[in-house]
């Protein structure tokens, strides 16, 4: 199966796109920046973080930023601009019913 060059599958693929830079640019960092952060804190004062159990709120804090940051990024689009993006009839589908006539004729 050969991927489709047409308008649709750019568009689509400028957003994936798009959002996986972001993912790179923006999540990496700060999980790495937090882990760094997170591990210096505990080494510093093992006491007060693990015997007083307070990792948890660190736990806590990664737990709520990996649930809150899919509604801080910016949208891919409408559900409008999605649905035409990901329609049954799009230019892929075309060309393979294209190519399948030649082949039978």
């Amino acid at each position: 199966m050969v991927d489709s060059v047409g308008p649709v599958a750019g568009r689509l693929y400028a957003r994936v796109e798009a959002d996986q830079w972001m993912n790179i640019r923006l999540l990496m960092p700060a999980m790495v920046l937090y882990s760094a952060g997170a591990a210096f804190l505990i080494r510093r004062n093992p006491g007060f973080w693990i015997d007083q159990r307070w990792h948890l709120l660190l736990i806590g804090v990664q737990v709520a930023g990996f649930l809150i940051y899919p509604h801080l990024r910016r949208p891919l689009g409408t559900e409008h601009d999605l649905n035409d993006l990901s329609h049954p009839a799009l230019e892929w589908q075309d060309e393979h019913w294209s190519n399948l006539k030649a082949e039978i004729i």
